[in-house]
């Protein structure tokens, strides 16, 4: 696992002695063998303004909560399963948070609200892939252009981060509509299974490693959520909101899944963790973010 890029790596975060790859997008990441067990920060100044475009797109909220923006087309995963349609999803009545999904290799399967959304979040999706695709020549000299069966994802997430008390009446009122056989069953309601100084912290999503490659944050939003703990040490890191944004810099977020690591052993015999992550709550704002899943074909078999 060689590579000619080079990066700088540095303490981000205050009050963190955990380290993080801090450089420029345009030369890609470090071989991961160098920092196995954190999570990769690179920060862009090139391709600022189309990744301002991207979010303020996405952030501008047209591309969720309505049923108009729906298709029938359905996903497929690496196993043969499908999961979920593309185009806007309501999470099934979730009063956690709604989705608008685009399959890379197939990007206009769904409807779009506009020609300049389209445009924005397009552009900003090939830079990902751009990204991830380097970050696997990189680390594992897989072409990415090799494989015909593109099965990369970008989700965009709109969190309500509504108050506690809310989220929870909506989610027992979901509840008693699906015993009445008026529901999916599949609503969601904030876990509060952590307590930290007697205090719960709500959840959006429980803490987790992805199935696939790398997952690339491609912006940090303004309002955190997103946490992440170092595999030798228990103490989560936040990584977005306005304390983590740094002048002139545009910073994105490169974690490491599960078929990433087994590939990384089978063919170097390196030991990758996968990263360990979750999205807290911040009542009363809403939280705008997208995820980026690479996966491809042949990398990703049943695990």
């Amino acid at each position: 696992m060689t590579a000619t890029a080079t990066a700088t790596t540095t303490t981000i975060f205050p009050n963190c002695n955990k380290k993080v790859v801090a450089m420029d997008a345009s030369e890609l990441l470090s071989p991961l063998e160098d920092t196995p067990n954190d999570y990769g920060k690179l920060a862009t100044s090139r391709t600022k303004e189309m990744l301002q475009r991207f979010q303020q797109a996405l952030e501008g909220g047209t591309l969720f909560g309505s049923s108009s923006l729906a298709s029938s087309h359905a996903y497929t995963n690496e196993d043969g399963k499908v999961l979920w349609n593309l185009g806007y999803h309501d999470g099934n009545h979730s009063s956690v948070r709604d989705m608008y999904r685009i399959k890379v290799a197939t990007p206009n399967l769904q409807p779009w609200p506009s020609p300049s959304v389209q445009s924005a979040i397009l552009q900003g999706m090939e830079y990902c892939k751009a990204i991830t695709d380097g970050a696997l020549r990189l680390t594992l000299g897989f072409n990415a252009n090799n494989d015909a069966n593109n099965l990369s994802v970008l989700h965009c997430i709109r969190y309500f981060n509504k108050d506690a008390k809310q989220a929870h009446a909506e989610a027992v009122e979901t509840a008693e509509r699906t015993m009445r056989g008026q529901g999916s069953g599949q609503a969601t309601f904030y876990d509060q299974d952590v307590v930290v100084d007697r205090i719960p912290v709500h959840l959006n999503v429980r803490e987790h490693v992805d199935p696939g490659l790398f997952v690339l944050a491609p912006f940090l939003p303004s309002v955190c959520g997103l946490q992440v703990c170092p595999t030798h040490g228990n103490a989560w890191i936040t990584v977005d909101g306005s304390s983590t944004n740094e002048k002139d810099n545009f910073f994105m977020l490169l974690i490491v899944g599960k078929a990433f690591c087994k590939k990384a052993n089978e063919q170097f015999g390196k030991k990758v963790e996968p990263t360990l992550h979750r999205v807290v709550v911040t009542e009363g704002t809403q939280r705008y973010s997208a995820v980026y899943d690479q996966k491809y074909q042949s990398l990703c078999q049943i695990l």
